[in-house]
């Protein structure tokens, strides 16, 4: 996997509705070699500047 322009989520990114939803990636690799686990949650910026977990992962593009 290759998450781009995760740091979004800290600047002022409220001008365009297309970048205002990020994301958190989480990454666990295990020390004894077993298989990594990924976990996702979006986050929404707010126009009041606050940021708030939301489902907007529909807003964020992928490639299949």
């Amino acid at each position: 996997m290759i998450y781009y322009s995760l740091g979004n989520l800290i600047f002022d990114q409220y001008f365009n509705e297309e970048v205002r939803c990020g994301a958190i990636v989480t990454v666990t690799l295990p020390s004894n070699g077993d298989q990594y686990t990924i976990e996702e949650k979006f986050v929404y910026l707010e126009k009041d500047g606050s940021t708030t977990v939301k489902d907007c992962a529909l807003a964020v593009p992928t490639l299949p």
